[in-house]
């Protein structure tokens, strides 16, 4: 248990007190047609966007991943962004090419990736020995398992951990008014030379699905998540926690969902 906030043993997250006061930054929005745009404001130090000011502030950017709810700090935590945002998993596996006899059968949900947006609405300032962010992961909680407590981990599979959608961004890539956008065959564009795409933007993956889950435990309804919290911190082994230290990014992904009509075959 840490000072407003509360992970039950279902893998529940709960916030109390001055906490649930502090406001989210993330939001899901339902596009044209099928596609759905999902955003959230990355703030690389403290940020208050109340008044009085300096009231209910977001915190600075831990600075490393720290999944164990006791071993927990300001400076090693989840990083979550939004605790009200969740982004779908692939439950199944992803359905990416015809079978026997030529026809591509879709019978279970699949999730597929079309775009991802990374703006600065402010220039990332480093007084310290802040670098920059890792990236942008996505988390889970995952409930008690017999005689272990509930925790934090990061989605898997992962091959650069705490980037499945977006890769690392230094300093000088975050100044105010850069644009960078990343398809799902690994193609970037930007101002100057974009960073790196995340490992599920077409790095480590190839094309729109994403691949299938592998976080497995039987303490989890369906054995597998459905859905996961989008994470960040910063590299360097340091924070923007210096008097002028911070920065305040948009990161965007527009995704969709495909679903068959014939229920009793879902999972």
């Amino acid at each position: 248990m840490t000072t407003g906030s509360w992970l039950n043993y279902d893998g529940l997250y709960l916030q109390y007190g001055v906490t649930k006061a502090v406001p989210e930054q993330g939001g899901d929005y339902v596009m044209y047609g099928p596609w759905r745009s999902l955003e959230v404001l990355i703030s690389l130090g403290a940020a208050s966007f109340s008044n009085p000011a300096n009231a209910n502030n977001l915190s600075a950017l831990p600075s490393s991943f720290q999944g164990t709810v006791a071993s927990q700090t300001t400076a090693a935590n989840t990083g979550i962004l939004s605790y009200t945002t969740f982004f779908p998993l692939q439950p199944t596996a992803p359905v990416n090419a015809a079978t026997a006899g030529g026809i591509i059968t879709i019978v279970n949900p699949q999730l597929m990736i079309s775009q991802i947006d990374f703006e600065c609405l402010t220039d990332a300032t480093a007084t310290g020995s802040a670098t920059g962010i890792n990236g942008v992961g996505l988390v889970v909680a995952l409930p008690a398992n017999g005689a272990n407590p509930p925790s934090w981990a990061a989605v898997t599979p992962i091959t650069n951990a705490g980037r499945h959608l977006l890769g690392a961004v230094v300093n000088a890539k975050m100044a105010k008014g850069k644009h960078y956008t990343f398809y799902a065959d690994g193609t970037a564009f930007g101002t100057s030379s974009p960073p790196t795409a995340g490992d599920w933007m077409g790095t480590v993956t190839t094309g729109y699905q994403i691949p299938l889950t592998t976080n497995s435990t039987s303490y989890l309804p369906g054995g597998i998540p459905n859905n996961a919290y989008l994470n960040c911190y910063t590299t360097g082994s340091a924070q923007y926690t210096g008097t002028t230290e911070g920065g305040l990014m948009l990161f965007s992904a527009k995704y969709r969902q495909m679903y068959t009509i014939n229920d009793a075959n879902q999972v």
